[in-house]
């Protein structure tokens, strides 16, 4: 096998795995031909050609999904906001704190809106559950993470402190854990509620 078919074929399997589903006659017909040259000169460049085109074709594939996952992320971490100024401009005054409130509506607004996404995308559900926390609230629960893992690392055994006692070093995983449980858990309830509805489906892109 030349050095060109060695770099050739991984672009040409890339591009088979990119390919949207709308496109898959294309795909082969361009497979066809890059077997056709034998991997011979020319070989590399058809390859990457190929790839190009693909990541064109599944970039304009997935921008309805993109845009709407990137809007919903920014509308739902300013609304939650909102909800935010509300409650403590409600309850502060009278004495009452507005962190029992928060922690159910924050969870609640982050899972009715990856299921909605999961709903339309359902083969974007675990992409949608796994990403939306880390962009939601402009991006608050990596620089959190990050801030509470070096606390962690400078002293990562010690339980010292610790409610529950475990490692230090967990609290941070824990941490992600319960930040994400609620984008997770609508995104699987959305998906999941596709397959019960097949009129609601997509096509798979």
């Amino acid at each position: 096998m030349t050095f060109q078919a060695l770099i050739a074929r991984p672009l040409m399997a890339l591009a088979a795995v990119l390919t949207p589903a709308s496109r898959t006659e294309w795909s082969l017909a361009m497979r066809q031909e890059f077997e056709a040259l034998q991997d011979g000169p020319g070989s590399l460049a058809w390859a990457t050609g190929c790839l190009a085109n693909v990541l064109g074709w599944r970039i304009r594939a997935e921008a309805p999904f993109g845009l709407t996952l990137a809007a919903l992320i920014l509308a739902g971490s300013w609304i939650n906001g909102q909800i935010f100024f509300a409650l403590v401009d409600t309850l502060t005054p009278r004495g009452l704190s507005w962190m029992p409130f928060m922690a159910v509506t924050t969870p609640l607004l982050q899972a009715g809106l990856c299921f909605g996404v999961a709903l339309l995308w359902p083969r974007r559900a675990a992409w949608t559950g796994a990403f939306f926390p880390f962009a939601f609230a402009m991006g608050a629960m990596p620089q959190f993470f990050l801030l509470i893992l070096s606390q962690a690392l400078a002293d990562p055994w010690t339980t010292v402190g610790n409610h529950p006692a475990l490692p230090s070093i967990l609290f941070p995983f824990l941490f992600i854990a319960q930040e994400m449980w609620p984008s997770a858990l609508g995104a699987a309830l959305g998906w999941g509620a596709s397959r019960l509805s097949p009129a609601r489906r997509t096509p798979a892109v």
